[in-house]
């Protein structure tokens, strides 16, 4: 390399020993018109550059280059406007050249006349160039000027800290201090979250309830049903021809036919796996927006049908137990009419009556009920469907003998039984809410994006390899232009029926033999079928409605607020076992995170051409420093170069033709690697020993600038990393810089090194494949695309198995309990003490049991 390395100390020794004044150094400034940083040393330091040749570029690889977008896309008038923004630009950094001329001066002017400690001196000569270029976008949106003078150098470099430290008004910066406030929003939210799955009632924002959202892009186009539909027609042109596989999930070496044969069977074998008792003959799968109103109208009636039935059953459960208590609760009896003791066949004759209404408001459970078992696949609407049609038979043979309904071991359970179908219907409103939430993100004019689960395969392996010992589980995140599976994942695989496919046949097992049990020990046909329907109401109980309807609820209405959701209690069998998940680096830093402290050029490198080669190349790789570079020429995309054949290099950094010229941006190894000279490992030491990063620039084959940068963390995202961390999910990062690794995330974060693994560069362009945007992907578990919203999707759908275990080992306890207790008072001839206010109790403390364990489980215990 052609130029001398310089250190800091040097400078300021070369400076203490020559004395130069400030006459001398205004002389210099008029006998240079431009000044670039090196340039600017030289002169202080009386060293002159003879050769200001420029340095001969290297060969181009022998394979053809892409040819350049400018001679492709652009006429002369463009060429000729962004010339001659990139004159104004260096025409900018002349200024900023002066000035920081100018202000190292001043420093060395106050280092003569006060003697400051040098430690001062060398602070403020490291912060020049930083000062320079950030004057740039402070002349243009800050009204703040700088002081003509400094009283004391610990004064001007914290003012000069203070400029830097500026926001600048690009259009880039706008859009992430709107981030911003997201995320402050975030932070109480997040508190909420590991507390359980429930928010407070008085914190739920009006929109939360109807699952309403801001889009999450500005600049989404809104289109209307007959855009959609528009759309899908090409959609289903473009499968026509082009017949896509879009639903396989992992590669394969087999065949697309084979793969499409087998993709037909594995979605008919799905498709029997949804309960008959849930999938309606006459609602279709949501496939297209077309189908937005008609599926809506759908949700809409099935909301407004569970609450007249929820109303009715309501109604008539009041009136049974006016049936039941008036006469205990006042005396004489108000209505003598009704009166067990004076008229027990009225008594029994109502009774009956509102039997058969509980009939008639439940003739769509029933008849499911009796379908699912001729069909030897009981749920829970068979249970249902056992009780009502027990409780009616022994309303109908209890006229024969009313008198008998003073016994003081016969009950007519029909109170208890209204109560726990009234519960039911209750916990199937917590569904149908569910889904109405979900449908409004899925049909919505939102960014739609879909989890999917990366195992089983050699991408995964290597993916994982060296970092998780059990079987890879991986997820990431697709972009699609339409989540499907709407109906399918909201509906298939309710936990009640799996709950009752076991219990059904146990309780009519049970009732049969408590019943049988009774009337040999009492020879009581009525206390038999007291004890019958008794055993089928407890067994039904009220706590199967409500394990998995309530959690996916609640999960669905505090993810809706974030902009994600699960559909239903099949995806998150998928989601449980997952151990690692896919962020790219881009969303774990906002620019505000990123800081430039300052820029050294080299080989007489104006320090605007650097600027740009740097923001060119980090723009189109999608670096993290890339925001950072954009604020510095204020988001002007037009006066970037054009980029191709961009190369990443392992853990070393960027390679890419800029213009025809080869540049290379990354580490120290990369210049190495390239044969660039480089200063020597101590001019690098210095600042890694303070927590900063240096990217080398180079140009046709010599060095051309060092960017000192620094990393800081957001309190949002590291919460988000923590509560990853404590459910024992790996962060794999994807990111084409080589400052992170692993060791730099867990110091930047301060977490564990092992919190994160980045992914080689050669798995990238494999796992574009599944991450790439489809026109059509599942929407089991989806979000819009943001961090929280990505993040917090994945943990519910993983969590989520907690409250269901929960839910389902109380239901069956709940059930098997109360059929235990049937046959234990039954032996003891004391059944009289199973009243129907017992049976009532003893189903709310099952339910409330259920309900508080389930809320505060939390994904993050």
């Amino acid at each position: 390399m052609s130029d001398k390395s310089y250190s800091i100390d040097d400078i300021l020794q070369e400076i203490k020993d020559k004395k130069i004044s400030g006459d001398e150094l205004t002389k210099t400034k008029k006998e240079h018109k431009k000044f670039d940083t090196q340039t600017l040393l030289d002169d202080i330091l009386g060293k002159k550059s003879d050769d200001l040749s420029v340095p001969k570029a290297e060969n181009k690889p022998t394979e053809p280059v892409k040819k350049s977008r400018v001679d492709t896309y652009e006429d002369l008038s463009q060429i000729k406007k962004r010339e001659e923004a990139k004159a104004n630009l260096a025409e900018k950094a002349e200024e900023l050249s002066d000035n920081a001329k100018n202000d190292l001066s001043e420093v060395y002017d106050d280092k003569s006349e006060n003697e400051q400690s040098p430690v001062k001196v060398e602070d403020e000569v490291k912060d020049t160039d930083a000062k320079a270029v950030e004057s740039q976008n402070t002349t243009e949106g800050d009204t703040d000027t700088k002081p003509e003078q400094a009283e004391a150098i610990s004064k001007e470099a914290s003012d000069t800290q203070k400029q830097a430290d500026k926001p600048d008004l690009s259009q880039d910066e706008k859009q992430y201090n709107t981030r911003d406030l997201e995320y402050m929003a975030l932070a109480k939210t997040r508190k909420q979250l590991v507390e359980g799955f429930v928010l407070n009632k008085s914190e739920i924002d009006e929109k939360a309830e109807t699952g309403e959202q801001k889009p999450y892009s500005d600049t989404y186009e809104i289109k209307t049903t007959q855009q959609f539909a528009a759309i899908d027609e090409q959609n289903k042109a473009k499968a026509v021809e082009q017949k896509p596989v879009s639903n396989i999930t992992y590669p394969s070496q087999k065949t697309n036919k084979e793969l499409v044969k087998e993709w037909s069977k594995k979605e008919t074998a799905e498709q029997n796996d949804i309960s008959p008792t849930d999938w309606p003959d006459y609602l279709d799968e949501y496939k297209s927006y077309e189908q937005t109103d008609e599926t809506l109208t759908f949700l809409n009636e099935l909301k407004h049908k569970n609450l007249f039935k929820t109303i009715s059953m309501t109604v008539i459960f009041l009136l049974s137990l006016v049936l039941i208590f008036l006469g205990k609760l006042v005396s004489p009896h108000p209505l003598p009419i009704i009166d067990p003791e004076q008229n027990p066949s009225i008594f029994c004759l109502v009774d009956l009556i509102l039997c058969l209404v509980l009939m008639f408001i439940n003739a769509d459970v029933i008849s499911k009920g009796i379908v699912s078992t001729l069909k030897r696949k009981p749920g829970k609407d068979a249970l249902y469907a056992y009780s009502i049609i027990g409780m009616t038979i022994f309303n109908i043979v209890i006229l024969t003998s009313s008198s008998s309904i003073n016994d003081s071991d016969v009950f007519l359970y029909t109170p208890a039984l209204i109560f726990i179908t009234l519960l039911g219907s209750i916990g199937k409103s917590y569904a149908i809410k569910r889904m109405l939430t979900n449908f409004r993100f899925v049909s919505g004019q939102y960014d739609k994006y879909s989890l999917g689960v990366l195992k089983q395969n050699d991408l995964a392996n290597s993916l994982a390899k060296g970092s998780i010992e059990q079987e890879p589980n991986i997820i990431y995140d697709k972009k699609a232009h339409f989540l499907s599976d709407f109906i399918k994942e909201s509906l298939r695989d309710d936990l009640s029926d799996e709950i009752g496919y076991y219990t059904a046949p146990l309780a009519v097992i049970m009732s049969f033999v408590a019943a049988l049990l009774a009337f040999f020990l009492g020879n009581n046909i009525y206390v038999a079928l007291t004890v019958f329907t008794g055993v089928l109401i407890v067994a039904t109980g009220s706590v199967a409605m409500f394990v998995s309807n309530y959690p996916l609820y609640t999960a669905s209405k505090t993810l809706s607020r974030l902009g994600g959701g699960v559909l239903g209690y099949k995806a998150t069998k998928d989601f449980t076992d997952a151990n690692s998940i896919v962020i790219p680096a881009r969303d774990l830093f906002f620019d505000k995170n990123i800081i430039l402290y300052g820029i050294k050029t080299f080989s007489e490198m104006p320090i605007d051409r650097a600027i740009l080669d740097a923001t060119s190349v980090l723009r189109e790789t999608n670096s993290i420093l890339s925001g950072m570079f954009m604020n510095i020429i204020s988001g002007r995309t037009d006066i970037l170069d054009p980029v191709d054949s961009v190369k990443y290099e392992d853990a070393m950094g960027i390679s890419a033709w800029v213009n025809n010229r080869r540049v290379l941006i990354g580490s120290r190894e990369l210049m190495i690697n390239h044969n660039i000279d480089i200063p020597s490992k101590d001019y690098e030491s210095r600042y890694i020993a303070q927590g900063k990063n240096l990217i080398y620039l180079s140009a046709e084959g010599v060095l051309s600038a060092v960017f000192v940068v620094g990393l800081e963390y957001s309190e949002e995202i590291r919460n988000m990393l923590i509560d990853l961390y404590n459910n024992n999910v790996l962060v794999m990062v994807k990111t084409v810089d080589p400052i992170l690794t692993e060791a730099r995330l867990g110091e930047v974060f301060d977490m564990p090194a092992e919190t994160f693994k980045v992914i080689p560069s050669r798995l990238h362009k494999e796992l574009a494949e599944y991450t790439c945007e489809a026109d059509t992907a599942s929407g089991a578990v989806f979000n819009n695309g943001k961090l929280p919203a990505y993040l917090y999707s994945f943990l519910f759908a993983k969590n989520l198995n907690k409250p269901f275990l929960i839910g389902k080992l109380i239901s069956f306890a709940s059930a098997i309990l109360g059929i235990l207790l049937f046959v234990v008072f039954t032996l003891l001839n004391s059944t009289s003490q199973l009243s129907n206010e017992i049976l009532c109790f003893y189903e709310i403390i099952s339910l409330a049991i259920c309900l508080l364990l389930q809320r505060i489980t939390s994904f993050k215990s």
